[in-house]
């Protein structure tokens, strides 16, 4: 077989780009999955620009599940650098597009990382109406591994407000 036959038998198979639409998503997701490793590594100025690499691509381009996983990311950057201002605007951002494509689980997820940034900015009232709307949000779609991180941030405004029984339930 030759080269240009192995190239379409790998196309038919998926593991080619059958088109540069495809190939522009691959490589935006790729990135995004790069930055995501550096961003667990703590390898922060790497992931930051990264993420607004792939996010400048994902964006025209209309790939709003990359677009929202940057912004979630970035998001995640800002609050390990306790800027809790920057890291909700990525979070509500990536929130409004997480609920436009419909996606319950990635909109539950970043209600629980708004709340968890208002308790860490003190803003206890709001973090607990993320929280609830988190749990109802998780529980729509079956997403029960959240429920302690929602019990976390719980126990986190109770210890805030002073109420370290409530802090323990």
């Amino acid at each position: 077989q030759d080269a240009g036959g192995a190239l379409e038998s790998a196309r038919r198979l998926g593991a080619l780009p059958a088109n540069r639409a495809q190939a522009e998503r691959l490589r935006t997701g790729s990135a995004l999955v790069e930055a995501e490793c550096l961003n667990g590594k703590d390898r922060i100025g790497g992931a930051d620009s990264l993420y607004r690499a792939a996010l400048s691509l994902a964006s025209p381009r209309g790939f709003r599940r990359v677009e929202s996983g940057c912004l979630a990311g970035l998001g995640r950057i800002e609050e390990k650098r306790q800027r809790f201002k920057e890291a909700a605007s990525h979070y509500e951002q990536a929130l409004s597009l997480a609920q436009a494509m419909g996606s319950k689980e990635d909109a539950a997820v970043l209600l629980n990382n708004l709340g968890q940034v208002e308790v860490n900015a003190g803003a206890l009232d709001d973090a607990a109406a993320r929280f609830t709307q988190c749990e109802v949000t998780a529980e729509a779609c079956g997403l029960k591994w959240i429920l302690g991180y929602i019990s976390y941030g719980r126990g986190a405004i109770a210890e805030a407000k002073g109420d370290k029984e409530g802090a323990l339930k």
